[in-house]
């Protein structure tokens, strides 16, 4: 058989590094990026940290539109019981796993997609679209990102999660992966006869079953990487102000090292005429000048986010009563910034805002819309609505859920019982039978 020489012409997505290295930093919050800053000043002969004691830029939202004026605000620091460092754990978990620097990259963006209880909820081909990697190349990423620690990263479901948990035990139960495969509805109706009788399981084997089940985590990330590091601090990544009837929104530059291009080091790189030094000299500016773009278009991204963020929500900081919240998506941001929802997302991550009232996360800002009879309402807002239900009910007879809803549609808000009990939960509030108050006998 012999040889042909044949030119094909095929199309090919690759992520430069700089679009990579914007899309990272854009997951980073203040205290991430700062340490990444410092880390990579110290390896990187062009990049210069600066002490950085001038005024942040400030961007007013006033009732006609943007300002700009310049203040300085105080570090405010929050102690929250729950980390957020499990990605950089998972990131070192790759590092010194042998793979390609490509395959590497894309575990990263895969890594950087996950949810915070480490769940990957992205849509594969929406994502591909996104970032410019091919479905294939991102699937293979997520394949190898599942087998870090601990087990359960990277589920696409509780029912994956489960699942990723019990493939890595060698004692579990032999009935254990059948129920969490095709009878894991059970746990919520309790049918447990129907799940015994098809797998022909008996009482005990059925009871080890369930133990070895209930011994799993649905969050690995809570009882896993994040216990490692239970105290974590806040430091807002945006900090709001109002000033009479104006917002004003100061992105806190003062709290991200100021790092700039060297240019003696530019200089030094004109000088150099061995063919090895120079191609390392232009390798280190190369990743300089993509670290200070894509600080850039974090600080700009972030702006902009708030900046609507702000005008959406304006009732909400003025008055600092979560009821204010308007009905808002991610989705509805990424058309106005005419960017990819999962943009959005990702700048959302981890970052928090000083309000005049307190630190609230970005994500909080956003709400699903509920019809009622005024128009689409905010979570918050029903949830409000029972809280005051709930405290003015006779506490001797207190209302059911039922009650509750019907509560409710009188107010032009129709839910079912179900969703009621959920908000009523997390709202704090047990069932009605254990709110009761039996009131004592005067003799």
């Amino acid at each position: 058989m012999g040889m042909n020489l044949s030119q094909v012409q095929a199309l090919k997505l690759k992520l430069t590094p700089a679009v990579y290295q914007a899309i990272s930093l854009l997951q980073y919050n203040t205290q991430d990026l700062t340490k990444l800053i410092h880390e990579q000043a110290e390896i990187n002969p062009f990049l210069s940290i600066h002490d950085w004691s001038g005024s942040s830029s400030m961007y007013g939202v006033g009732s006609h539109g943007m300002n700009n004026s310049t203040s300085t605000t105080d570090v405010i620091e929050q102690t929250i019981a729950n980390g957020s460092g499990f990605r950089e754990e998972l990131r070192s978990q790759i590092q010194v796993m042998s793979l390609s620097p490509e395959v590497q990259k894309t575990c990263f963006l895969i890594i950087d997609s996950l949810n915070d209880n480490g769940y990957f909820e992205e849509d594969m081909l929406t994502l591909s679209h996104a970032l410019r990697v091919p479905i294939k190349q991102l699937e293979n990423a997520l394949s190898i990102v599942r087998t870090l620690d601990p087990p359960g990263i990277g589920a696409k479901s509780l029912k994956d999660c489960l699942s990723l948990q019990l493939k890595r035990q060698t004692n579990h139960s032999t009935f254990a992966m059948d129920i969490v495969t095709h009878y894991i509805d059970c746990f919520i109706t309790g049918e447990w006869v129907r799940a015994k009788e098809a797998l022909d399981m008996s009482d005990e084997e059925l009871h080890d079953a369930l133990q070895d089940i209930r011994a799993l985590n649905p969050t690995p990330i809570v009882s896993g990487l994040e216990t490692r590091d239970a105290k974590r601090y806040i430091i807002p990544d945006i900090y709001i102000t109002k000033e009479g009837h104006e917002l004003k929104i100061n992105d806190e530059m003062g709290q991200i090292p100021n790092v700039s291009i060297d240019s003696n080091y530019v200089d030094e790189l004109k000088g150099h005429t061995d063919p090895e030094t120079n191609h390392y000299l232009k390798e280190k500016l190369k990743e300089a000048e993509w670290l200070l773009m894509g600080i850039t278009k974090r600080k700009q991204t972030l702006i902009k986010l708030t900046e609507l963020c702000v005008n959406y929500q304006r009732a909400f900081f003025e008055s600092g009563k979560w009821e204010s919240i308007q009905p808002l998506t991610m989705k509805k941001i990424a058309e106005q910034l005419e960017v990819h929802e999962s943009t959005i997302s990702r700048a959302v991550s981890n970052k928090y805002i000083q309000a005049p009232f307190g630190i609230v996360s970005y994500r909080s800002l956003f709400s699903k819309g509920l019809s009622s009879s005024d128009g689409e309402v905010s979570v918050f807002y029903i949830k409000s609505l029972i809280q005051k239900i709930i405290t003015n009910e006779d506490k001797s007879k207190p209302l059911s859920d039922r009650k509750i809803v019907e509560a409710l549609n009188d107010k032009g808000i129709t839910l079912s019982r179900r969703v009621v009990s959920k908000y009523r939960t997390e709202c704090g509030y047990l069932a009605a039978s254990k709110r009761k108050i039996v009131k004592k006998k005067q003799d």
